[in-house]
């Protein structure tokens, strides 16, 4: 296990088949799972004798809460991907056939981030599960304030004309959805840079019917505007 806890690139789980036991523990392990329609999962230490060794009496109950881990280490029962989704302890169940093509096209947009961030914020994830939100918070302001100030800005450009152009980068928001045009919806939005006329569209989907910008200065020493619109 020491090589999936040492791993700085993220780990997809495709289970296709059984998760049992050790096998579990193995899954949870992971940094997320995709299981196939067919897939089962179990539990069976205290059947069979043992007691885990691996992590999964401690990440079992963080995943899916601590009264239905007790129920599936208990009792040992089987339980399918669909159960497995709905608990939170599986993002997506695919078919059979497509399992191992939707995990590597999941793996293959992961690769299109910047390494170095991704390690970081893959690393910041996993220790601040293990420690209190107050300590996680207070690490992760420590750690970003030390990496965002070091960082080479000249090719964000670039990077986020790159994430315009990914399908689906143009879907409407769901926000605007909930609330409708009959409604007002206030949103707040971050900018680092002054707001040219036309971008507030852009950004939220909708055409100001008002607007307030005032100056905002970030915790990471970056300055720029907030803009108050409702929708």
């Amino acid at each position: 296990m020491r090589a999936f806890n040492g791993c700085q690139k993220p780990i997809i789980g495709a289970v296709n088949g059984f998760a049992v036991t050790g096998g579990f523990e193995i899954a949870l392990a992971c940094d997320f799972l995709y299981a196939a329609e067919s897939a089962r999962f179990a539990d069976t230490h205290a059947r069979v004798g043992l007691i885990p060794g691996w992590g999964l009496s401690q990440k079992l109950p963080r995943l899916v809460g601590i009264n239905r881990a007790r129920e599936i280490s208990f009792t040992g029962n089987y339980f399918g991907a669909a159960d497995a989704e709905a608990w939170g302890l599986v993002n997506r169940v695919c078919s059979d056939n497509d399992l191992l093509a939707e995990a590597l096209d999941t793996a293959h947009q992961i690769a299109t981030a910047l390494p170095e961030a991704l390690f970081a914020i893959k690393a910041m994830m996993n220790e601040g599960w293990e420690d209190t939100l107050g300590h996680a918070l207070v690490m992760e302001g420590e750690r970003s304030n030390a990496y965002n100030s070091s960082i080479d800005v000249s090719g964000m450009a670039e990077r986020l004309s790159t994430l315009k152009a990914r399908p689906g980068s143009n879907a409407p928001r769901a926000a605007a959805g909930i609330a409708g045009r009959g409604h007002d919806f206030s949103k707040t939005v971050l900018r680092t840079q002054p707001v040219e006329p036309g971008q507030i569209e852009e950004m939220t989907g909708h055409a100001p019917r008002d607007r307030t910008v005032d100056f905002y200065e970030g915790r990471q020493g970056l300055t720029g505007e907030r803009i108050h619109q409702r929708v």
